[in-house]
């Protein structure tokens, strides 16, 4: 994992470098899911919302809605499903405007999840 993230920053750097913004906010989010899944959710966070605003820079809509999605699942991750929902539905609304049936899709399979997730936590709440 350590090489993935030396290689991916090393690619931003480059990236950057020679102007090509969309490869820049694409190797923010490798950065990102690399984070993620070493559970460094700040991180995590960090990256894909760097990636988040340089896709909005460069207009890529569908990069902005799998962002916002990306944002979601770790709010998702650390239990913040007020703020994951937020995200996802955000996705959702711009995956929709574009026509991404992929991303369209996983909104919908993320915004199942918190509720799915909501209903578990509510019948170990009120059970008797």
């Amino acid at each position: 994992m350590i090489k993935q993230l030396k290689t991916s920053k090393k690619a931003y750097d480059l990236s950057m470098q020679i102007e090509n913004k969309n490869l820049a906010a694409s190797m923010l989010s490798q950065l990102g899911i690399a984070y993620e899944v070493q559970k460094k959710f700040s991180d995590a966070l960090n990256y894909y919302s760097k990636s988040l605003k340089l896709n909005i820079e460069i207009g890529d809509e569908m990069s902005i809605a799998e962002a916002n999605s990306n944002i979601g699942m770790i709010y998702f991750l650390q239990k913040e499903n007020e703020k994951a929902l937020h995200e996802y539905f955000k996705a959702l609304k711009l995956s929709e405007t574009i026509l991404d049936d992929y991303g369209i899709a996983r909104d919908l399979e993320r915004i199942r999840d918190v509720y799915f997730e909501q209903k578990i936590i509510r019948k170990l709440l009120f059970s008797d």
